[in-house]
């Protein structure tokens, strides 16, 4: 029992110092990750509410609308964070009002660009 006690903590032990590892080397990566889900979530809320969306949106099925959305709000959450700098992705994961902050600067410096390109796919 001790024997495998210690294997698991062993195990724990190198994930954790390969997470520390990864978190120092290369922690755009890790926060880009972290940040990813939380941009594309509020991309669909805050492009659902502006009255162009809602306008567009009456001369699409729930699929083209549900599509349209998820190929935007995709786009942003891929491309938001490529000109923030480091340290504010690390704050944005510690703090949530800087969360708030960048998430809303990284969608609005991107969806312009997002909504062109998926316009032009179509």
């Amino acid at each position: 029992m001790k024997k495998i006690f210690k294997f698991i903590v062993l195990i724990l032990f190198v994930f954790i110092a390969v997470i520390v590892y990864l978190a120092i080397a290369h922690p755009t990566i890790i926060t880009k990750t972290a940040l990813k889900p939380v941009i594309e979530y509020q991309c669909k809320t805050e492009l659902q509410a502006t009255k162009v969306w809602k306008t567009a949106s009456i001369f699409m099925t729930e699929d083209e609308q549900q599509k349209s959305l998820s190929q935007v709000c995709g786009c942003v959450s891929e491309h938001a964070t490529d000109d923030v700098a480091v340290k504010e992705l690390i704050h944005a994961l510690l703090d949530e009002q800087a969360k708030n902050e960048l998430v809303s600067k990284a969608i609005t410096n991107s969806v312009r660009g997002c909504v062109v390109k998926a316009l032009n796919e179509r």
